[in-house]
């Protein structure tokens, strides 16, 4: 059979909000003529059940996600370090050399490994904030004081 001979056979809702005609906002692709009673069919389905398998589906995949979800190991390897600090491997290399940032070594080996939590605990202290002050008041940019003046 030919393609352009076909009528398409899919459904296609587009719900209203505003119209409280139940067949208002509903296109049966190919089906113009639908009888009242498959218009009325196809409006309860649109009226709320759509969203309700929209939800069921939602709070399915979420529970996949989390149950099929590997737990997040502490222990990072060079380039997982790097991505984690934002760091070349260069920079880091470099630090772990002069001994400058807390990292694991295997006995009698070459591999290096960090875990998260020290990390963050060094890059809170190697980059402290900058915005808060204890001993400064956070005042708006133009202070009232210069606006008068046109500053």
């Amino acid at each position: 059979m030919s393609h352009h001979g076909q009528q398409g056979h899919g459904l296609q809702a587009v719900p209203s909000r505003t119209d409280s005609r139940p067949e208002k906002g509903i296109r049966a692709a190919g089906h113009n003529d639908a009888s009242p009673e498959v218009r009325s069919a196809l409006a309860v389905l649109t009226d709320g059940l759509v969203e309700q398998i929209a939800d069921r589906v939602a709070e399915r995949v979420l529970a996949e996600i989390r149950d099929g979800a590997e737990p997040i190991s502490p222990w990072l390897d060079v380039p997982g370090a790097c991505a984690y600090l934002g760091f070349s491997k260069n920079v880091l290399d470099k630090l772990t050399a002069a001994r400058a940032i807390p990292f694991r070594k295997k006995l009698n080996g070459q591999g290096r490994r960090f875990r998260r939590d020290e990390l963050d605990a060094w890059m809170a202290l190697t980059y402290p904030r900058v915005d808060l002050r204890a001993d400064v008041e956070v005042l708006s940019a133009v202070s009232p004081a210069n606006r008068r003046q046109g500053r």
